[in-house]
């Protein structure tokens, strides 16, 4: 049998494997109304047992597709990898505890952030853990340390299970790869979650490895992450936001363009400054219409972007107070509106207000910044 037909039989085999039990546990609930209430629980017990497996198969698959793509995208900030290897050994303690196995962490505080995205730092390191946990017999323990070497963070994650053969480890981060593909493998899974593992770390510019001793002496996998300092850690919102907005030509004519942001939430006048300061623009920020007024009496910006929906006083008091004033008082400000309810009659009353146009929230860079440009040239 070649290997991509083993490839071929094994992913159907873990697909129907879970959906035959779901299927055979929902039709045996609906057609046995005597059935024992013990029975019952053991049947539902299973089918949220095996709908889990199927999710976990399921967002492989789509994270495979992703990869093959190019579109594994990440949501890149400051991550705290002690925090992100706890969060996934508390996810998998369930499973770990079921088989009697203990899940030791070794983490050094003092480990300086890497640049990454958590979510996906925290899915390479549940896969390194569902492995080890997977490979382990009952009663074992498998270890996580956190250290920083050099420039360096460092994550690793020792069992003591059943190991890898030596011919095998070029390839345990294949895809599809197994060292048992056989229809007798005692343990199950596609293959995908140490490839998966791989790309996320590479994407992060790192780089993961393998090692064992040998069948049945254990395996070691290291994952090794660049450091962040703490001059790219205090700019990497600007970094980031600089990397979604090279190539724009036009970006330019933001550059020392006076911004007025207007916004009660503190989190997104911050991503506002930060995607507009990264663009070229000086911006002022206003929590409230009253703040936004008092500003409004000293400085003369060119652009007004406006959130609709705030406590005590909204964005229309702030426009119509604006467009009240005279072109020297800066009357004829050109404003955008920052809206979360983007229904049409919402968008005609917006534009009757005296908005230019409005952005519907949650906000992209860079629809941020090419709607600002679009009012520029109007």
């Amino acid at each position: 049998m070649s290997d991509l037909t083993k490839s071929h039989c094994s992913l159907s085999h873990e697909l129907r494997t879970p959906m035959h039990n779901l299927h055979g546990w929902a039709q045996l609930l609906l057609t046995e109304s005597e059935m024992d209430e013990a029975l019952k629980i053991e049947g539902l017990e299973t089918i949220e047992r095996n709908a889990r497996l199927q999710v976990r198969l399921i967002d492989d698959l789509l994270d495979l597709a992703r990869m093959q793509k190019g579109e594994m995208n990440l949501e890149i900030e400051p991550v705290d990898l002690a925090s992100v290897i706890r969060s996934a050994a508390d996810t998998i303690r369930l499973s770990a505890e079921t088989k009697g196995i203990q899940i030791q962490l070794h983490l050094d505080a003092a480990v300086s952030n890497v640049l990454g995205d958590a979510i996906r730092l925290q899915q390479v390191v549940w896969n390194l853990l569902s492995n080890a946990i997977k490979f382990s017999s009952k009663n074992e323990s498998v270890e996580v340390r956190l250290e920083q070497i050099e420039s360096q963070a460092q994550i690793t994650v020792i069992d003591t299970g059943r190991g890898i053969e030596a011919e095998f480890i070029p390839f345990v981060f294949e895809r599809f790869s197994q060292r048992d593909a056989s229809t007798t493998r005692s343990a199950g899974g596609l293959g995908l979650g140490l490839a998966i593992a791989l790309t996320i770390v590479e994407l992060h510019n790192g780089n993961i490895t393998a090692a064992s001793a040998g069948f049945g002496k254990g395996s070691t996998f290291t994952v090794r992450l660049p450091i962040v300092t703490m001059t790219e850690q205090l700019s990497n919102d600007e970094l980031v936001v600089g990397e979604l907005l090279h190539g724009n030509k036009e970006i330019a004519q933001l550059q020392n363009l006076c911004i007025l942001v207007v916004d009660d939430d503190a989190d997104a006048r911050m991503l506002m400054r930060t995607v507009l300061q990264s663009a070229g623009a000086d911006v002022l920020v206003a929590a409230s219409v009253k703040e936004a007024l008092a500003l409004l009496e000293h400085q003369s910006p060119a652009l007004l972007i406006n959130d609709i929906s705030m406590p005590d006083e909204d964005g229309f008091t702030l426009i119509r107070q604006v467009r009240s004033r005279t072109i020297e008082q800066g009357g004829q400000i050109p404003a955008i509106a920052l809206t979360a309810f983007a229904e049409a009659r919402n968008e005609q009353r917006i534009l009757k207000a005296g908005f230019k146009l409005f952005i519907a929230k949650p906000i992209e860079p860079m629809e941020l910044v090419d709607k600002i440009i679009e009012v520029l040239k109007t």
